[in-house]
């Protein structure tokens, strides 16, 4: 029987390394504005301060250079100047939706000021000043517009002014804003996070793991036979030694050939013109930039064999949440279409707490009857990540014949 496991972004909290969106912000944040770059100073912005401190050797030696040009660029960057101050952000699926929200307001308010600026008479190249009720003085959109260099706010009242660079001229008038210019510096601001987001991971994650002081069990993941993550990092081969594929579904830190995917699920159904907002989303960015975008199909003949073989897919720190219902809903249905007697998920959580999170989320995907049906059968269980009923589970074999993974 094939065991398949499926990481998110708890996984590397479980074995305490700082992969939070909180420790990426805080963590760069010191670094812009610091030059002190030791264990303590850095780590001790972490929410976990105490047990990296515990679990890694604290004589970690950093590369200044990288750090500086790491600086020069978070300087530079308009998504991460932004983010650095939304203090309601806590988690990297609240990051995703923020982005979603602000992509969102953006091109929508910018096809109001076009219906409403542009649409009867071009405006002279001596731009006039507005006041903030021409935007139904919605205080976060002027905000957020004016971040963004659209357009120019005027203290210290909310009046405002358009910038010429995002204007389009013809016939010494302006005619309308260049959404198509809007849109490729959000792209390629994005494009330039996604390097930062890469740098910190380089710099501060991947030498935890050639410092670790822990050594954990290897035999809890050694009867694994597909392993899938929607992290970034190599956790599982470099703590647990295994020799079992790493299928990185959003992209892996420090490659070449699968770029690492940042953005949002999909373009919001009220979106007139999508076309705008698909180069955010994260099935564009993988089919474009040839990230891994295979999921169960890399198994060969799971479809052939799923009448004739047991699978039990393990998820692991993964939230559970609609930002990866696709991939959820592939292995649900698969369990649902399954001829097998014993064929099962298994969701494992951290605490009470998360327990209750993740069966709201599967509700909120999947619906009452199609959750109570697989725990009344005992295709959907949940464990605890330290309990002995894990261990078990994870190592006991309950197929009726001996199952060889497929090599790749």
């Amino acid at each position: 029987m094939p065991k398949i496991l499926i990481t998110g972004n708890g996984f590397d909290l479980n074995f305490n390394l700082p992969t939070t969106y909180l420790d990426f912000i805080k963590i760069l944040n010191f670094i812009e504005t610091n030059d002190n770059y030791s264990f303590d100073s850095i780590y001790s912005n972490s929410i976990n301060y105490k047990q990296i401190k515990s679990c890694f050797d604290n004589e970690i030696g950093f590369d200044s250079e990288r750090i500086k040009l790491l600086k020069e660029n978070i300087k530079e960057n308009l998504w991460f100047q932004f983010f650095k101050e939304e203090l309601n952000i806590e988690t990297w699926i609240d990051f995703e939706n923020k982005v979603n929200y602000v992509l969102k307001l953006l091109l929508k308010s910018i096809t109001v000021l076009n219906s409403n600026f542009f649409s009867k008479t071009p405006l002279a190249l001596q731009l006039g000043v507005y006041n903030s009720s021409s935007l139904d003085n919605n205080i976060e959109i002027i905000k957020v517009l004016s971040f963004f260099k659209i357009i120019s706010k005027k203290s210290p009242s909310f009046a405002w002014s358009f910038i010429g660079d995002y204007l389009i001229n013809k016939y010494d008038y302006y005619i309308s804003l260049d959404i198509q210019k809007i849109v490729t510096l959000l792209n390629k601001q994005l494009i330039e996070f996604k390097k930062i987001f890469n740098e910190y991971f380089s710099l501060f994650i991947i030498p935890l793991y050639e410092n670790n002081k822990i050594e954990y069990d290897s035999k809890i993941l050694s009867s694994i036979n597909y392993y899938f993550t929607f992290n970034y990092t190599p956790t599982f081969e470099k703590l647990f030694n295994s020799h079992t594929r790493s299928n990185y579904l959003h992209g892996k830190i420090n490659s070449d050939t699968n770029s690492i995917v940042l953005g949002v699920n999909d373009v919001p159904t009220d979106i007139e013109d999508k076309i705008h907002f698909l180069p955010f989303t994260k099935y564009y960015q993988k089919l474009n930039n040839n990230t891994d975008f295979y999921f169960l199909d890399e198994i060969e003949g799971i479809t052939k064999n799923s009448s004739l073989t047991n699978f039990e897919f393990y998820f692991w720190g993964h939230s559970l949440d609609r930002s990866d219902e696709d991939y959820i809903n592939e292995i649900f249905d698969f369990v649902s279409n399954s001829k097998s007697k014993k064929t099962s998920i298994n969701v494992i959580y951290h605490s009470e707490q998360t327990k209750s999170k993740l069966i709201l989320n599967l509700l909120d995907i999947r619906g009452k009857i199609d959750i109570v049906n697989k725990m009344r059968k005992k295709e959907l269980i949940f464990y605890k990540s330290d309990s002995e009923e894990l261990k078990k589970a994870l190592n006991k074999d309950i197929s009726s014949r001996m199952y060889a993974p497929t090599a790749f």
